[in-house]
């Protein structure tokens, strides 16, 4: 696995009232195929279009994925939707550890402080989407965002601290102490149902399967939405067989459900979807192919409507 630590903001989506901020901090993350999806036949799809650039490195012949965020910016409300690798944190992966990018700028680019952030929803507790939610001060972790009330699932923070959760992270090391144990120390650790916190706009449902409690959130503003479906897809090969799960779905069976789901519905709706990896603008759309589906990226503009 090879990384690119490239920060790349770009402009704005506008779904209705929400400003919707792609927040890129890893541009180019590549991955041995037999690593990520160890039952899927690349050979057989070589000259397929989700292997193609920007999916696939033609050189090295990896995947190629993303490591993303979202802010959501509202009258009176600032929500950030998950929080990436973070800097300077002990990892495994060699493309994680101790990572020094100026991802908080993109905060700053788009006229949001740390302290303005007043909610932060976890859509899953994995390494890749926990690290920004805390930062070294004063020799400790601390929140990143001192003003926020940071969301879980109770039954995603009950997995990951217990046995079979903690098993589970032996491959990236512990990052619950030092991304999610301070926020829970602080106060700041809430598994209170989301709509008590979040604005009407922003709404996260329960889609378990990639872990035992992860989440999507739909962004819906009258006919706008978008949907920001976290870790249910990873890769375009997802959208041409969303029977195929990452190997580090918990459940893969589940995983494949929601993700068919998943795909059909915002297919049918229109919706934009806003996947946490793929590569490009971040922002695309699904249509079906046959009995399958295809993945439209599109720049991420301003847009009022769900329709084309």
């Amino acid at each position: 696995m090879t990384a690119s630590r490239v920060r790349s903001s770009s402009a704005p989506l506008q779904v209705g009232r929400v400003r919707l901020h792609v927040l890129t901090e890893i541009e180019r993350l590549a991955v041995e195929p037999s690593e990520f999806f160890p039952d899927f036949p690349v050979d057989d799809h070589a000259d397929a279009w989700f292997l193609d650039e920007p999916f696939r490195d033609r050189c090295t012949g990896r995947l190629v994925l993303t490591i993303r965020a979202y802010l959501a910016v509202l009258p009176g409300r600032v929500v950030l939707i998950d929080c990436g690798v973070g800097n300077a944190k002990t990892r495994l992966r060699p493309e994680f550890d101790h990572l020094d990018t100026d991802w908080l700028d993109d905060l700053s680019s788009a006229g949001v402080t740390p302290e303005d952030v007043d909610t932060v929803v976890l859509t899953h507790l994995h390494v890749d989407h926990v690290g920004w939610a805390t930062r070294r001060e004063r020799d400790a972790w601390r929140p990143t965002f001192p003003n926020a009330t940071y969301l879980v699932s109770e039954r995603e923070l009950a997995f990951w601290r217990s046995h079979t959760g903690a098993a589970a992270m032996h491959r990236t090391g512990d990052y619950l102490v030092d991304s999610v144990d301070p926020l829970a120390a602080a106060g700041q650790l809430s598994t209170e149902g989301p709509a008590t916190v979040l604005p009407p706009e922003i709404v996260v449902e329960e889609l378990p399967g990639h872990t035992p409690g992860n989440r999507i959130v739909r962004v819906i503003d009258g006919d706008a939405e978008a949907v920001l479906s976290g870790d249910v897809l990873h890769h375009p090969i997802q959208c041409f067989d969303p029977r195929i799960s990452s190997r580090y779905c918990c459940d893969s069976p589940g995983a494949a459900t929601a993700r068919r789901g998943l795909l059909s519905d915002v297919a049918d709706r229109r919706a934009l979807l806003l996947p946490s990896h793929f590569p490009g603008t971040g922002v695309g759309r699904v249509v079906r192919a046959g009995g399958t589906f295809r993945w439209i990226e599109q720049a991420p503009v301003s847009s009022s409507e769900r329709h084309d």
